[in-house]
């Protein structure tokens, strides 16, 4: 159970692309064709640090840190003298930021594990660990989990849309993986269920920026559509983390235990 949720602390980074849940750190301005004024210099415990001022009408300091350094909004009437002080006084934040902001633009770009749905017919795409062939039609069709498939290529069907648009066609083939999905979810949630004796009232799909997924006191259960990109016994981890909140609404050593019974690898 362990390896798992190592496995997932570092997937947990890659779902959402950029996102560093730092508040010290801003996407990069938008730069025009004029020249920004060479920047000042101010000694922070013995770092050097440039900044830029940026004028604007607003009745406190502001501080931003991005890959280009430290930006500092202030009204015109604010002198250089009170904007030094300031930065002395937030020194500690400042280098902090800095250093985050730089560690990130030296670091490798990250390539997400969830692809662009603009897949074509008879692409080939790994969905639960399986690779199923993508096939548009005039319906969604998705295979039967409980039914061994008598070809070595599953094929998932995706009603093609009027209006190719990527928008429409982005939509539809979600549709026919949110269908492929759910299928495998509840699939495996009533072999838990029966297995160890559990009561959930039902499984639903999200789209979730911050969660894998959710159990209500209701008993219903979300995941997040986009672990249909990651094998089966990741996903059956979250499941069964969710399905464990049926008996312990908490993470109490209780808890765990639950989780160690659905999921003992």
């Amino acid at each position: 159970m362990s390896h798992l949720k190592r496995i997932f602390n570092h997937l947990q980074r890659e779902l959402w692309d950029g996102f560093l849940g730092l508040d010290s750190v801003v996407p990069p301005k938008e730069t025009n064709n004029t020249a920004p004024p060479a920047p000042r210099q101010i000694t922070l415990h013995n770092h050097v640090v440039p900044y830029h001022i940026e004028r604007t009408r607003r009745k406190t300091i502001g501080m931003l840190v991005d890959e280009n350094g430290l930006r500092v909004r202030a009204a015109p009437r604010v002198s250089i003298a009170e904007i030094e002080r300031i930065l002395h006084s937030k020194s500690d934040w400042i280098l902090k930021a800095l250093h985050k902001a730089h560690t990130r633009a030296q670091a490798p770009e990250r390539k997400s594990f969830v692809p662009k749905l603009d897949f074509a017919d008879g692409q080939e795409v790994t969905l639960l660990g399986r690779t199923v062939v993508i096939r548009w039609g005039n319906a969604v069709y998705a295979p039967d989990w409980q039914t061994p498939s008598q070809s070595p290529l599953q094929e998932l069907w995706v009603k093609r849309p009027r209006n190719d648009t990527p928008e429409l066609i982005a939509s539809a083939i979600e549709a026919a993986l949110d269908a492929y999905f759910l299928k495998y979810l509840n699939n495996r949630a009533e072999q838990f269920a029966h297995t160890h004796g559990l009561v959930y009232r039902q499984i639903a799909l999200s789209s979730a920026r911050t969660t894998w997924g959710t159990c209500r006191r209701d008993g219903l259960i979300r995941m997040n559509w986009r672990l249909v990109f990651l094998d089966a016994q990741l996903v059956d981890y979250v499941l069964a983390h969710e399905l464990a909140h049926t008996v312990h609404m908490n993470h109490s050593p209780k808890f765990w235990q639950q989780v160690g019974v659905l999921c003992p690898d």
